[in-house]
């Protein structure tokens, strides 16, 4: 488990190092944001967990100074519900990756990305399984 953690994190720093290096690299709209998450939690992990907190970093790679091509990494932590002799959590690593243009006041983004997940769960009293 400790190395899954480990691999993940470096993932995230390299992903961050890169992306970061690349905002640099081109003339245009480039830029890096951060921005504070809150996450509401659907289906089955809404009986688990209420509210999801976390946050995300995104670049602006820009092509134009009207068009960016875009990435967001982040962390969102959903903490377990108060369940008698159990706690944990479930944590969310989303990558994004769009495109962004600005129309004068009004922008577009469609993006496309996928999740990691990890999840966390000790049970108290449970010694004998």
């Amino acid at each position: 488990m400790k190395q899954i953690k480990v691999k993940l994190n470096a993932l995230l720093i390299l992903g961050f190092i890169m992306i970061g290096s690349f905002a640099y690299a081109q003339e245009g709209f480039n830029k890096i944001t951060v921005g504070a998450e809150l996450a509401l939690p659907v289906g089955d992990l809404s009986n688990l967990s209420s509210i999801g907190f976390g946050a995300t970093g995104k670049v602006f790679y820009g092509l134009t100074n009207e068009s960016s091509i875009t990435g967001t990494l982040g962390y969102i932590h959903f903490p377990m519900k108060s369940h008698p002799g159990m706690s944990g959590h479930v944590g969310m690593i989303p990558l994004q990756f769009g495109y962004y243009h600005d129309f004068g006041g009004f922008y577009i983004e469609p993006q496309l990305g996928l999740s990691f997940m990890n999840t966390k769960l000790e049970m108290k009293g449970m010694d004998d399984f």
